[in-house]
């Protein structure tokens, strides 16, 4: 009996599906670069990358191992892409996967257009589990998941948006991020979402 359980602690520790609510960092063949998954919509980097470095160049046979992955070993059903979109778009038909192709915008202008992206990867979540990536999984991808779970009444307050899409405000602080972040702080108080004194700023 101990034996037995041993040898499930040991094949456990080695298995290579990804712990949801565990943000993994460097990408294996099982998951992309900075994978958090959750129940419903997960967040992280884009499928063909092992790292966060801008030199890595783009690896189509990884990035279909990857989404393999996603499917078979973590239940993903739908991925949305930010990135590389119609890389994405031509992998995910052989996995089969569901896939979508949008655009974050960081424009005052076009708000309405992230506003669309955030309910509509709420309303997909009602019938798909959904891997939501940009490049690094930090910014964009971290912002529409965070819409999303607010759009779905998930999230009661940005802190706890933050919380769920496991984001960290430090990584919002320079010029070319903080317009996602001031779009969704926007959305939430439209919605009568709390946004604590920490975000008021943007």
């Amino acid at each position: 009996m101990l034996f037995l359980l041993g040898f499930l602690s040991l094949s456990l520790a080695f298995s290579p599906v990804a712990p949801t609510g565990e943000r993994k960092g460097a990408g294996t063949e099982h998951w992309p670069y900075r994978l958090f998954l959750t129940e419903t919509i997960s967040n992280g980097g884009c499928p063909g990358y092992v790292s966060g470095s801008n030199q890595e160049p783009f690896k189509r046979d990884l990035a279909l191992k990857q989404l393999k992955a996603l499917a078979s070993e973590h239940g993903i059903t739908m991925v949305v892409s930010l990135v590389q979109r119609d890389q994405i778009a031509s992998l995910a038909k052989q996995v089969p996967l569901a896939q979508e192709a949008w655009k974050m915008h960081t424009e005052d202008r076009n708000y309405q257009r992230n506003v669309k992206l955030f309910e509509h990867v709420a309303e997909l979540s009602k019938t798909h589990r959904v891997y939501v990536h940009c490049r690094h999984g930090t910014h964009r991808a971290v912002i529409v998941t965070m819409g999303a779970f607010i759009a779905a009444g998930k999230a009661k307050s940005v802190g706890e948006a933050f919380r769920l899409a496991d984001g960290h405000l430090g990584s919002f602080q320079a010029g070319y991020s903080r317009p996602y972040l001031r779009h969704l702080v926007r959305y939430a108080r439209e919605k009568g979402i709390v946004v604590e004194a920490m975000y008021k700023d943007f």
